[in-house]
């Protein structure tokens, strides 16, 4: 934190992404970027959105239509769309090409999420509009940056209740999905049609994510950053909504094109075992931004180095 008159500013200087929740679930994680190369080849993108959150959902798919050729989505409350249902979303999530960067954005607490449906149907909604990850998210997002609004969806919370076994956090970040991003408090929006505090951060995120470019991570970190100084004024519930929208996972993925990139030719023919240094560049500033002990394995790809030094990057292991 830095000071900021009367208060401390916690806008972020370096790209950061948090492990979730168990050993083996952080461990898995750093496996899938190592086994990838830290490469996300986007085929299809995804956005859903209802209520307050719709705007927001029609600019973000917008967005998003400049790094996937595929996009598709489900956004209520514009027009005559209709309100999607748990069986639209996981029908969407789930069919034909894997999606690779997906936000959903409507009501939601740490381990639930309300169809548009459901919403729709007031104080009582149906049982079967009311789902949690193991229902809503499907094995097609492999790999995939995922992101929303939703209410309370970054709080990562262990549960002694049966009935609810995970939070989206360890579900999704500590599971299939690369890099999720989402508040641990309650996320904020203006009334259509004005894009404000999380919404606004949301689609400067998604704005920021480009192909070949910068990292999933940077885009989180300059969101903020972006967001900060746009402000002509800085209220509580802009602090709020900048501290609260949380990466969780590996924050060096980039975002390639469906054919990934293959590794620099000196990278690709270094011995096994072989320790070398790799650096990346920051593309607004030109400064270097990672610098990284690592072991090229010419089978197996890219590997961190145990004890590794990285100079700009933090990860925070969450037990």
């Amino acid at each position: 934190p830095r000071p900021l008159l009367t208060r401390l500013s916690l806008t972020p200087d370096r790209a950061g992404g948090r492990l979730v929740e168990t050993a083996d679930d952080s461990a898995g994680q750093i496996n899938q970027f190592g086994a990838t190369n830290g490469l996300i080849a986007v085929d299809r993108a995804f956005t859903a959105g209802n209520d307050c959150l719709s705007d927001a959902a029609v600019e973000i798919d917008a967005n998003l239509g400049e790094v996937s050729t595929s996009t598709n989505s489900l956004i209520s409350d514009i027009g005559t769309i209709p309100d999607w249902s748990i069986a639209d979303l996981t029908g969407a999530l789930g069919s034909g090409e894997d999606v690779k960067i997906a936000s959903i954005n409507g009501h939601m607490d740490q381990g639930l999420l309300l169809s548009a449906a459901g919403d729709a149907q007031g104080a009582n909604p149906d049982p079967s509009e009311v789902e949690g990850p193991d229902v809503v998210i499907p094995s097609g997002i492999d790999g995939a940056v995922m992101f929303t609004a939703g209410c309370h969806a970054g709080f990562s919370q262990p549960y002694a209740d049966a009935l609810r076994t995970d939070d989206w956090a360890q579900a999704v970040a500590g599971g299939p999905a690369a890099v999720y991003l989402a508040n641990t408090g309650y996320g904020y929006g203006l009334d259509q049609p004005v894009v404000g505090y999380s919404e606004e951060l949301l689609v400067s995120f998604s704005d920021l994510l480009e192909l070949d470019g910068m990292t999933v991570g940077q885009a989180a970190l300059y969101a903020k950053q972006q967001y900060f100084s746009s402000q002509l004024e800085i209220d509580p519930y802009d602090e709020k909504s900048q501290m609260q929208l949380t990466t969780y996972g590996v924050p060096m993925y980039s975002l390639t094109g469906p054919t990934a990139l293959a590794a620099p030719a000196a990278l690709a023919a270094a011995a096994p075992s072989q320790v070398v240094t790799a650096t990346t560049t920051d593309p607004i500033t030109d400064l270097e931004v990672a610098s990284v002990d690592a072991v090229i394995d010419p089978e197996n790809g890219f590997k961190l180095q145990p004890g590794a030094k990285q100079t700009s990057y933090y990860l925070s292991l969450i037990h």
